[in-house]
């Protein structure tokens, strides 16, 4: 894909499936959480309740890394540290989901066909059907680690 086909794409041809979507959970301890963000870093998180169609919102891992203390005491609710959740329809070309992205000032989206989410999409992931692969200082090059 290139800018000159941005229209002709739809989120649901790149979003990632919902088996593949890794959410932090209040009904999960702080400890299981932190768990889940050591074992697979990313820089936002859905944040639901037991499941994926219970959205509360959507947290960044700087913020909680810096409120871990608190968050693992008790003394501050993950709830109280998450966005609105964004949501997007599957059927949304990747053009419109970018301007809803910049509209919204958010980087990650729940997409979510009648009621339930079928998968999730960033930014990120809209602009490099776009450009190419972008680096993600997150990801790891398993080459430079050996």
């Amino acid at each position: 894909m290139n800018a000159l086909t941005i229209g002709e794409q739809s989120v649901s041809e790149i979003m990632i499936p919902p088996e593949e979507i890794v959410a932090l959970s209040i009904a999960d301890s702080p400890d299981s959480n932190f768990k889940k963000l050591e074992a697979h870093p990313h820089t936002r998180y859905p944040l639901v309740g037991k499941d994926l169609t219970e959205f509360r919102g959507v947290v960044y891992s700087p913020a909680l890394f810096k409120r871990r203390e608190e968050l693992s005491a008790g003394d501050v609710e993950f709830t109280e540290l998450a966005a609105p959740t964004m949501t997007l329809s599957p059927d949304t070309d990747v053009s419109d989901a970018i301007d809803q992205f910049q509209a919204e000032r958010q980087e990650l989206a729940l997409v979510i066909e009648d009621g339930t989410a079928v998968g999730l999409v960033t930014v990120t992931d809209l602009l490099e059907t776009i450009i190419g692969d972008l680096e993600d200082p997150l990801d790891t090059d398993e080459d430079v680690l050996d």
